[in-house]
């Protein structure tokens, strides 16, 4: 199961960053805005963590201490208008592609999908794509 797999994953990334003392070297540590429990690790363009996050970066665009950043701003933004908490959440949003020529959109089958974290407020109605 890939589940399994990612958490082994997880935990052999975690124990590699302990052996090399990322901490004494100023690594980002972030906690997984969905589970808020756990930290999120970056290895090989994937920021996951074993409650089912993940992200799958392509070519390294956003890094954890980027990451780390946006959820900042993007917070610090909502507090400012609002006193909620706002919620996390992934979200599988299909890719708008024209299809084919010559194919009818109608049957050109499923969108591809990407999926996304998401940030919102139930109170404000706060909607923002985090990555």
């Amino acid at each position: 199961r890939r589940v399994h797999g990612d958490i082994l994953d997880y935990e052999e990334a975690d124990a590699r960053a302990a052996a090399r003392g990322t901490e004494a070297a100023g690594a980002c540590e972030l906690l997984c805005p969905l589970c808020q429990q756990t930290r999120v690790l970056e290895h090989k363009g994937v920021i996951f963590c074993p409650c089912g996050l993940r992200l799958q970066i392509k070519g390294g665009d956003l890094t954890l201490a980027q990451l780390q950043s946006l959820l900042c701003q993007l917070y610090d933004s909502h507090a400012a208008a609002c006193g909620s908490k706002p919620e996390f959440s992934l979200s599988d949003m299909p890719i708008r592609l024209a299809p084919p020529v010559g194919v009818d959109p109608r049957v050109a089958g499923d969108l591809p999908r990407n999926r996304f974290l998401v940030m919102t407020c139930i109170d404000c109605a706060f909607f923002e794509i985090v990555a």
